[in-house]
């Protein structure tokens, strides 16, 4: 295969071998350079001068004198016009940012394609003004007449912001382009070289075009397309569209070396559905490693990426044997770890501003941002913050001040290290921002020199330190409009359009890139992901305050201009290639609905037709993202220390909790019961229902507990109302410590509870009266009870029997029954306690409510060995008082026999031998919904 960059190099050493020095080669990108180099020397076979090689946007800026302002000051500028021409009635900077960025691209298209500025907004304000008439001479409203004179003013903006670049001989890039192709006579005795040659070009900008046509008129400058026939000869194919039009324009334009290659070549094209994005990246992974398997290596081979977010899983799947690779594209710099630290520190900043009530005492940090800030990667590495971030996720306060929480935290790290302050101290300037950010870099930069393998970390601290040098050097009248939230908007804005270049093999190994990275440039093998529409071509957003039908009416790019850019990319790309996987996601996500790309439906149609050595082959894969990811299952067995584990735990006693634990997952049961792994205890901004319930029981308690052995009577029950709100109170402020009780959904959580207990204690004392009616009277046996028993259940010579033990909230009874009453503040239902099979306890947990009543049943026989009344055990829901006592039904009976117990016994024994089979792991559930609010399932990736 002879790629286009190799016929270029072949071309410029064949006319201008004994004047290579006075070359200049302008190409589209700067990746392409060092590909044409390189083939310039192996041509040449000897040491030479090389030619001069330049991208475009560097070649126009050499030849203009201006120098390129960088968008964050045009945008300041653009916001002082604003301030001139609004006077009062300007808004903020937060409220101009958005604003004024659409502003700088539609002037930056305007002048890219030689628009007459002043013409095309003064027909936008006419058609505004028209689409606002009102046929029967109403007068517009104030907000219409503010719309109107906005769009009047756009040329003013344009005009003034022109001025003041030119006066200090800046220029964004449309104004560079412009002022060039308008002065291009003159600016051509800046050229230095005899020779231009412009190869690989595709879709110009009207100044692009003007400057081109102008030199190779004038015999300065050559043009070298490259095409195939394929795209180019067809009318209908739109990846030809420009050339096309090149070719018929320009005359003299130099479409010699249009092949033939998809008429000739054999290909083999595979197109491969993959169920999401982390799905393709792991299918690429292997399909890599395939190539590997079978070249030896991974030269010649390109990885392009259309959705740039897939770089960091991707380069985690390449294959191991394959050393030698280099990433063009960049990192993203927002997807660099130092920059989740400095988005975390500015969003607690602007955090504190925003979420100040000093009436309600929000004053200082919040708690959640603090936690996030102290988790980050780069401060838990060298302190150990665990004490501090559980304190603070556990002590119900929900804001810290500065200097308090700067001492809290250094006294607990072993000495006073600048990273607290330089994090924690009040910003009240961005110089503030920016100095505090500088040394809290300055110091991360003094410790990752010295550890090995962190030059990725120097490198993002090298970038950052830029970004803030960018944003130091603004003048003293731009610094005035920014606040702690827009410093980090302007920061997060800087983020996006940064990249962090890798260090690779730049001529070695495999390519990893962007599509528009893969310009002039030829491989034999290709693996292409997230080939859907709405990436490969973009989907059509809109960010122009100017019209479609204006801007085709003015000559601007629409979307049919961009769609047949990306086709050109995408075709150009395949015509020298040999071998051709195209991925695309079959899921619907936030950036397309699982369509595969209107450029796959056109090469499967069209190219067999066109040339029976292109081979295609479509594959679906039926996996879903789970199956692309999966990991091993985890399997914890159970070896000596475990089982020493467990003996301890039957020894201390099982509670129905646990035993539930286990029945919804044993791999879960393992994490909580044997491994011992906390839940983390989270700071309750409002009162949690672990909290409501505790409260409810503690006031129930208090109240019940004067008449316990007492024969209760509705007479009781009424003299406790009026103990209700005080006793709630008492105990909402010993539970919910530092946390306010006195507005928002904390004050309607606490009236919520007194409704509970009062409406309970009203429905108690009805139906206390209902019974007495029948002569039956209700007494109070016991409240809060901590129940133990033994069970005989033989589990090894070292465990003859095993221990239970559980808290009952209520024992009653009657002169007919005893019952068993737990408290529930969340809603039951009777199917939850219907037992029509109760082996079902063992396997399914909808029935773990039952399965607790049940232990608290067989606690309370064990116990009471004398008692021979029926047992009910059941639930009293707080959220739906008018069911009343729901109690648990055994096989259709709704009291508890003795043979029903022993029953249950027998069921419990099975499950306990299970918690101890060593032949049965402790394993995920089979059902992922038990997963759904379990505090451990990212530890098993479910």
């Amino acid at each position: 295969m002879t790629t286009f960059l190799q016929k270029t190099a072949d071309y410029i050493f064949d006319n201008y071998q004994n004047d290579l020095e006075n070359v200049c080669i302008i190409l589209p990108n700067r990746r392409a350079s060092l590909y044409l180099k390189k083939f310039i020397s192996e041509r040449a076979q000897k040491n030479i001068w090389s030619p001069q090689v330049f991208a475009v946007e560097d070649f126009i800026a050499a030849i203009s004198d201006k120098v390129i302002v960088d968008n964050v000051s045009l945008l300041f500028d653009l916001y002082n016009i604003h301030l001139e021409l609004e006077k009062e009635e300007a808004r903020s900077f937060d409220e101009f940012m958005s604003m004024g960025e659409m502003m700088l691209h539609d002037f930056n298209e305007i002048d890219l394609y030689l628009v007459n500025a002043e013409s095309l907004f003064s027909f936008l304000s006419e058609t505004k003004a028209i689409s606002l008439w009102n046929l029967d001479g109403k007068e517009l409203t104030p907000f219409q007449k503010k719309y109107l004179k906005f769009y009047n003013s756009l040329y003013t903006y344009y005009q003034l912001l022109n001025e003041r670049l030119l006066a200090r001989n800046q220029a964004y890039q449309g104004h560079l382009y412009r002022f060039v192709a308008e002065n291009i006579a003159e600016k051509v005795q800046n050229i230095s070289w005899n020779h231009l040659v412009f190869a690989g070009f595709n879709a110009l900008t009207t100044s692009e075009e003007t400057i081109i046509k102008y030199l190779t008129k004038e015999e300065i400058a050559k043009t070298l397309w490259d095409a195939d026939e394929y795209y180019l000869l067809n009318p209908q194919q739109e990846a030809g569209k420009f050339l096309r039009k090149y070719s018929e324009l320009w005359l003299d334009a130099n479409f010699d070396w249009i092949g033939n290659d998809f008429k000739t070549d054999a290909k083999e094209i595979n197109i491969i559905g993959v169920p999401m994005k982390i799905g393709q990246v792991k299918y690429a992974g292997n399909l890599l490693k395939d190539i590997y398997n079978e070249k030896g290596n991974l030269e010649h081979t390109a990885l392009v990426l259309n959705d740039e977010n897939l770089l960091i899983p991707m380069l985690h799947s390449i294959p191991e044997e394959s050393k030698a690779f280099n990433v063009t594209m960049g990192l993203p710099f927002r997807h660099a770890v130092l920059y989740n630290l400095v988005d975390s520190i500015l969003l607690m900043h602007e955090n504190r501003i925003r979420l100040a009530n000093p009436d309600r005492g929000q004053n200082g940090f919040y708690f959640k941002d603090i936690s996030k800030v102290l988790s980050h990667p780069y401060l838990m590495s060298e302190f150990d913050f665990e004490g501090i971030i559980k304190s603070i996720g556990t002590s119900n306060r929900i804001f810290y001040d500065s200097s308090e929480l700067i001492k809290r935290i250094q006294s607990s790290i072993p000495v006073d290290d600048s990273v607290i302050s330089n994090v924690f101290l009040i910003w009240e300037t961005p110089k503030d921002a920016i100095t505090h950010l500088k040394g809290l870099i300055d110091r991360l930069h003094q410790r990752f020199k010295d550890e090995e393998n962190r030059f990725l970390e120097d490198e993002y601290l090298y970038h950052f330190a830029k970004l803030l040098f960018q944003l130091n050097s603004l003048p003293e009248i731009h610094q005035s409009f920014i606040t702690v939230k827009t410093f980090r908007k302007i920061f997060t804005r800087l983020a996006v359009l940064t990249n962090i270049p890798f260090y690779g093999e730049p001529l070695e190994g495999l390519q990893i890139m962007g599509m528009l990275e893969t310009r002039t440039l030829d491989f034999e093998n290709i693996v292409m992901l997230s080939v859907n529409e709405g990436i490969l071509p973009a989907s059509r957003s809109f960010n122009s305050f100017v019209p479609l039908d204006i801007k085709r009416q003015f000559g601007l790019p629409d979307y049919a201009d961009k769609d047949a850019i990306f086709a050109y990319h995408f075709y150009r790309l395949l015509q020298r290639a040999k071998k051709v996987s195209i991925l695309y996601n079959t899921e619907a996500d936030e950036f397309s609905g699982g369509d595969m790309s209107r450029f796959i439906y056109q090469i499967v149609n069209e190219l067999p037709k066109y040339n029976p050595n292109i081979i295609i082959n479509e594959q679906l894969l039926n996996i879903t993202a789970t199956d692309s990811l999966q990991n091993k299952p985890i399997r914890i067995f159970k070896h000596e220390n475990i089982m020493k584990r467990l003996n301890e735990l039957a020894m201390k006693g099982f509670s129905a909790s646990g035993l539930n634990t286990f029945v919804n997952c044993s791999l879960q049961f393992y994490f909580k019961n044997v491994a011992g792994l906390e839940e983390l205890e989270e700071t309750e901004e409002t009162i949690a229902a672990n909290t409501l319930g505790s409260t409810i029981h503690a006031v129930l308690a208090e109240l019940y507990e004067p008449f316990v052995t007492k024969i209760i009577c509705a007479e009781y029950i009424n003299s406790m109302l009026p103990q209700v709100d005080g006793l709630t109170d008492k105990y909402f402020k010993e539970l919910y410590k530092d946390g306010d009780i006195s507005f928002g959904i904390n004050l309607l959580t606490v009236k919520m509870a007194k409704l509970f207990i009062a409406n309970l204690l009203r429905n108690e004392a009805t139906q206390i009266d209902k019974i007495s009616k029948d002569n039956a009277l209700l007494t109070i046996n016991m409240l809060e009870q901590k129940l133990e028993c033994v069970l005989d259940c033989f589990i090894n010579d070292d465990l003859p029997f095993v221990k239970l033990k559980g808290y009952v909230d209520r024992i009653d009874s009657t002169s007919e029954f005893i019952r068993i009453i737990d408290y529930k503040t969340g809603n039951t239902s009777q199917n939850e306690l219907n037992l029509t099979e109760p082996d079902l306890l063992q396997s399914e947990p909808k029935f773990a409510k039952s399965m607790q009543l049940l232990i608290y049943a067989l606690l309370f026989m064990k116990e009471h060995p004398e008692n021979e009344k029926p047992l009910k055990a059941g639930i009293i829901s707080l959220r739906n008082q008018t069911k009343g006592f729901m109690g648990v039904n055994y096989e259709g009976n709704d009291t508890l026999t003795v043979q029903n117990i022993n029953a249950f016994e027998e069921i419990l024994s099975a499950l306990i031998h299970k918690i101890f089979d060593k032949e049965l792991p402790f394993e995920q559930t089979e059902n992922e919904e038990n997963c759904l609010y379990c505090a451990f399932k990212e530890v098993c990736g479910r």
